[in-house]
């Protein structure tokens, strides 16, 4: 239960991160076809966000997470 409690804090610390620094994430993702992620409406960000997050490898994660905060 631990490496899941941690493992969750770890996705929400990234989701919290990326969504306020949209410049952090890939161009890719930061230019998309809806805008520019700081432009969007909210719920579509974390949408797009989640997303990035959800196709990370644990290992990318982990790396990310450590890097980043």
């Amino acid at each position: 239960m631990e490496r899941m409690d941690a493992a969750a804090d770890m996705v929400s610390d990234l989701f919290a991160y990326y969504f306020n620094k949209t410049q952090e994430t890939p161009e890719i993702w930061s230019q998309n076809s809806s805008g520019n992620l700081k432009t969007i409406d909210e719920p579509r960000r974390a949408r797009l966000i989640a997303d990035y997050i959800a196709g990370m490898t644990d290992l990318f994660a982990i790396q990310e997470h450590n890097r980043l905060l």
